[in-house]
């Protein structure tokens, strides 16, 4: 089982990642743009994941993954922390914020 702060971990390990917060929760963002965010209760937070990998994890566990409300363009995805291993919270949290990173940050990652 994962929690809000396995994401925030997560999140802030990644090069050029920062927190900030709209809509009063917290979120992450690289080069000003977000790519995670935690849900005011802390049991949940969104993903912007490829359409294709949204898909893929909403049919494969629809108690886990969903599609947040006003989240269907650009593959946002609703995670339910219980449902979810802390490995793999944070292999998510990188695809998303590889959506996002420049190529120096993603060249960043890989030489660590």
């Amino acid at each position: 089982m994962s929690t809000a702060t396995d994401l925030r971990r997560a999140a802030l390990a990644l090069p050029g990642a920062e927190e900030s917060s709209h809509q009063d929760h917290p979120d992450f963002r690289v080069r000003g743009r977000i790519f995670a965010t935690i849900w005011p209760d802390g049991a949940q937070g969104v993903l912007r994941l490829g359409p294709e990998t949204r898909a893929a994890l909403v049919d494969a566990k629809p108690d886990v993954f969903s599609v947040p409300k006003g989240g269907a363009q650009g593959g946002w995805t609703l995670v339910q922390f219980r449902g979810v291993k802390p490995a793999e919270l944070r292999a998510l949290v990188e695809e998303a914020w590889r959506g996002l990173a420049s190529k120096k940050q993603l060249a960043e990652l890989e030489g660590r």
